[in-house]
């Protein structure tokens, strides 16, 4: 028992280290958005490997194989994007072609991938505003990026609270069953410009979720084919159906 309890002594300060060692990546991370010119930023290969820098979340093993050759980017018992970076880069990169004001994130979970959107798109429109809500606290770093990035961390609401109302880019990253796919689509998706969809491609979500996501997802394209162009970013190192962003934008 007392080897236990020097082992969790000695274990803890050094986990702490290691996620404050990722909280700084991630703070370098958007000081380098906010120092980088208007070509950078459009470059999707420049945006991938700045993602790629400001490193992945961690997952331990066999759980980390889920990034494929991006595994390398994880943050060691830190925090980190939940993202395969080239996805998210092309979704950051299409997002700011439409030059939005404001974005409302469904399912905040670390906080890492709103605070890197905000800071991406924050160059190209000055008065940029990102929302993110959660049922759950989860953003660690949301005191360490008070006053660098725009971002409204709001705590204890679902879409039910921004029922009608019109954001430039809505995420929807919740909880990635049908039934609230559906709804936070209803609720708000179909309000936004542009609508994305987080893990329109991942089997597991599929399996666990009853195909939420991308269901919904494939629903969609059915029936507003019409009303506006959807695009996949299905990229991954090995090909692997792991998550998967789908973008609808309005006609």
């Amino acid at each position: 028992m007392m080897k236990k309890s020097i082992s969790n002594l000695i274990r803890t300060p050094i986990r702490n280290l290691l996620k404050k060692r990722a909280e700084r990546k991630l703070l370098a991370g958007i000081e380098c958005l906010s120092q980088a010119s208007l070509e950078q930023l459009k470059n999707v290969e420049w945006l991938e490997a700045a993602i790629g820098r400001i490193g992945l979340k961690y997952l331990p093993s066999p759980y980390h194989e889920v990034y494929g050759d991006d595994v390398h980017r994880m943050n060691f018992h830190g925090d980190g994007l939940f993202q395969i970076p080239r996805q998210f880069a092309r979704f950051l990169a299409l997002a700011a072609a439409h030059h939005p004001k404001s974005f409302l994130e469904i399912g905040t979970n670390n906080g890492w991938s709103a605070a890197v959107a905000a800071a991406y798109l924050a160059r190209f429109v000055p008065d940029f505003h990102l929302t993110t809500i959660d049922i759950a606290d989860h953003f660690r770093a949301k005191d360490a990026l008070r006053e660098r990035v725009s971002v409204q961390f709001v705590l204890g609401k679902t879409s039910d609270d921004f029922k009608g109302m019109p954001f430039d880019v809505c995420f929807i990253d919740g909880d990635h069953s049908f039934p609230w796919v559906e709804r936070d689509f209803n609720n708000v998706g179909q309000f936004a410009k542009v609508c994305a969809f987080h893990d329109i491609n991942d089997l597991t979500t599929d399996r666990n979720e009853g195909g939420g996501s991308r269901k919904h997802w494939n629903q969609i394209k059915g029936e507003l084919k019409d009303r506006g162009t959807f695009t996949e970013l299905l990229d991954h190192s090995k090909n692997q159906p792991v998550m998967g962003i789908g973008v609808y934008v309005r006609s």
